[in-house]
């Protein structure tokens, strides 16, 4: 359940807290979250760069599913 609303949740604002490495707190009240599947599909669709390309295709993976050999 909790693997799903992260790579799949719909996105949502928080009130958050961002701790600094010298102690100070960053608060935010609107923070937006975006699930992990919109995150990369969106810096996908909008970076320029060929290095970010590259980490972001860590993410991919381009097969035939072995389940349902590319029938869903």
């Amino acid at each position: 359940k909790e693997k799903d609303m992260v790579l799949h949740g719909q996105q949502k604002h928080y009130a958050i807290d961002i701790p600094s490495k010298n102690g100070r707190v960053f608060h935010m009240d609107n923070a937006l979250y975006e699930n992990a599947y919109n995150a990369i599909e969106d810096s996908m669709k909008t970076t320029k760069s060929e290095i970010a390309l590259k980490r972001l295709n860590r993410f991919y993976r381009f097969f035939t599913c072995p389940m349902c050999h590319g029938t869903r």
